[in-house]
């Protein structure tokens, strides 16, 4: 019962963390209007299941901002 209960508390904690761990999609975009592109795409590169943040890591790509031009990553990003 208690390994249970460890599991369960260890769980919770994850989760609840996890939540301020993730970047905010609102700091990347600023970042990216401030033309602080690096900091733009390592909070995006963070929140991959944000679609805001993968289309900007698209745009980020197609541009060559902060980044090499790479079209290929720039297609899979806004596909």
């Amino acid at each position: 019962m208690s390994s249970y209960i460890f599991k369960l508390i260890l769980i919770c904690y994850l989760i609840f963390f996890t939540i301020y761990i993730l970047a905010n999609y609102n700091n990347a975009i600023d970042n990216y209007n401030n033309q602080k592109w690096y900091e733009a795409r390592i909070q995006c590169e963070s929140e991959l299941e944000d679609f805001r943040c993968i289309n900007l890591l698209g745009v980020l790509y197609l541009n060559g901002l902060g980044v090499e031009i790479n079209y290929v990553k720039a297609k899979n990003n806004f596909i």
